[in-house]
């Protein structure tokens, strides 16, 4: 089971990979034009660690670096997934309903 939450201290001492959330738009000044992006990264002594290829500025698409920090997460055996996104842009909702994580604990 994944659990997904934007609250760090609801972990505990779980291994966790961060997600981090950030818009890229060198060329756009209005926030509606802005690309949604995202990445991931992980330090554990026993599971190891590593992080996605590309760092911000840019980086994935959101959707697509979530996915694939999601199929780390089970592929290293990480249940837990912290979302670090201060303006809450990114919706994990969505993927609460399709069943593709497990659970997501929303502090805000």
């Amino acid at each position: 089971m994944i659990r997904v939450t934007r609250d760090r201290a609801k972990l505990g001492d779980t291994p966790f990979i961060s997600f981090m959330v950030c818009e890229d738009r060198p060329n756009f000044p209005n926030a509606a034009e802005a690309t949604l992006c995202g990445t991931y990264s992980f330090r554990d002594p026993v599971l190891g660690c590593g992080s996605s290829q590309f760092r911000f500025p840019g980086g994935f698409p959101v959707k697509h670096a979530f996915v694939e920090a999601c199929c780390v997460a089970v592929d290293k055996g990480f249940s837990a997934i912290l979302i670090i996104d201060h303006k809450q842009q990114f919706d994990v909702e969505p993927w609460v309903r399709q069943g593709l994580i497990d659970y997501f604990d929303d502090h805000s």
